[in-house]
């Protein structure tokens, strides 16, 4: 119903831009105030075993997080074991949702295990710090050599075994800090490492991905990580709605991981409101088709309304459809979107010419846009966050003939 009240509306807007003599269509598509479920940001389920996430909704977040201890993956120097993380992400797979994991070297929840950096690691010289309360806990000297040179050789591991893999979304850059989250908050005696050092690490995980998305904690050396295209993730465990508003509202996160506790304590309405403020969100603010001669060229004004910038590359293409987003054809050159072009609040506009014999002579002939991530899809797997007309993706503008 809403859909065909829109259409009409449209209908008698392009008349009478026709009967002004413009010669020009224009369109304004309204902006969707529901949350947009949509790839490479927002929230991000904290599962700790398969059959948890065989439990699991993917009703707010399609994204998957686990975290690992580190000494379970390196059984000794250089011997990994990684069947935990290979069932998770086949799991994953299998639920066609994506994942993503962080290898951690401490845990204060975790006390008794000692520690999670491999005993290796000490017996080569690393100096550590022990916990102040009588417990077994151990936490590395972070900036100690021998630490790093271990750290490392963990990075290139996971580099060589899953950069690139479709499915994973991100991995968690968790070299430093209790839980990986780049603080020594709870590790008594730890302090951070020196920013020159933390630099060097995030330079040195960015150098070892080519094709895989990283993200970090938001305690880290934000600005710098964000040059090296490195996303921010939060995490809302233990937060309040109020707090976790505030740290999303401020801006720079792609992603906030909870737990089910956290997910329940916050509640389905606060994280729906969230969704489309966590990472970017690309809305079509305004549109116009005119035509000049032969050819006929769509301008798309395009908003990020979302807190952080886009970080992966996309295409915009534009597509002939009928009123349901079913495809006469695909029509234009696509642009090409580079990784962070839209930054928090950013708008741009985009032109993509084609023949105006693209247009089928028929009635009921509609003009939308998509962007892909793959410039030979044609399927569009980015959804803007206005009005959905259609379940393709594809966002109609309206009709043009």
């Amino acid at each position: 119903m809403f859909f065909k009240v829109a259409v009409i509306a449209q209908a008698a807007v392009l008349t009478a831009n026709f009967a002004l003599g413009t010669n020009r269509l224009v369109f304004t598509p309204k902006e969707n105030t529901g949350a947009v479920l949509n790839v490479h940001k927002g929230w991000v389920q904290q599962i700790d075993s398969v059959y948890a996430l065989r439990s699991s909704s993917a009703d707010i977040s399609n994204v998957v997080y686990t975290a690992f201890d580190w000494d379970d993956i390196e059984k000794s120097k250089g011997v990994y074991d990684w069947t935990a993380v290979d069932n998770m992400l086949a799991e994953c797979k299998a639920m066609n949702r994506t994942f993503a994991f962080g290898i951690l070297p401490a845990d204060s929840d975790d006390p008794d295990k000692g520690g999670l950096v491999p005993d290796y690691v000490y017996d080569e010289g690393c100096e550590f710090v022990t916990a102040q309360d009588g417990s077994e806990l151990r936490t590395p000297v972070w900036e100690d050599e021998a630490y790093l040179s271990a750290s490392k050789e963990l990075v290139k591991a996971i580099a060589k075994r899953y950069d690139g893999n479709p499915v994973i979304e991100y991995i968690d850059i968790s070299t430093f800090g209790n839980k990986g989250d780049w603080s020594a908050d709870g590790l008594n005696g730890s302090s951070m490492p020196s920013a020159e050092v933390q630099k060097d690490m995030l330079k040195f995980w960015a150098n070892s991905f080519s094709d895989t998305q990283l993200a970090v904690s938001g305690n880290a050396a934000s600005a710098y990580a964000e040059s090296l295209g490195i996303a921010y993730e939060a995490n809302a465990v233990g937060k309040t709605a109020e707090v976790l508003r505030s740290d999303i509202e401020k801006g720079g996160y792609s992603f906030v991981t909870a737990d089910s506790a956290a997910m329940q304590k916050l509640g389905t309405e606060f994280m729906q409101e969230m969704q489309n403020k966590i990472g970017y969100s690309f809305v079509v603010k305004y549109a116009n088709l005119r035509y000049e001669k032969g050819d006929a060229v769509l301008s798309v004004k395009i908003k990020n309304t979302g807190t952080a910038s886009q970080l992966f590359s996309f295409n915009l293409g534009a597509a002939i459809t009928d009123e349901k987003g079913e495809i006469f054809t695909q029509t234009g050159a696509k642009q090409l979107i580079r990784g962070g072009t839209f930054g928090a609040g950013e708008e741009k506009t985009y032109e993509i010419k084609f023949p105006r014999s693209d247009i089928p002579n028929k009635n009921n002939v509609f003009i939308a846009v998509g962007a892909f991530e793959l410039s030979d899809s044609t399927a569009p797997s980015v959804k803007f966050a206005n009005k959905p007309d259609n379940d393709k993706n594809y966002l109609i503008l309206g009709v043009i003939r």
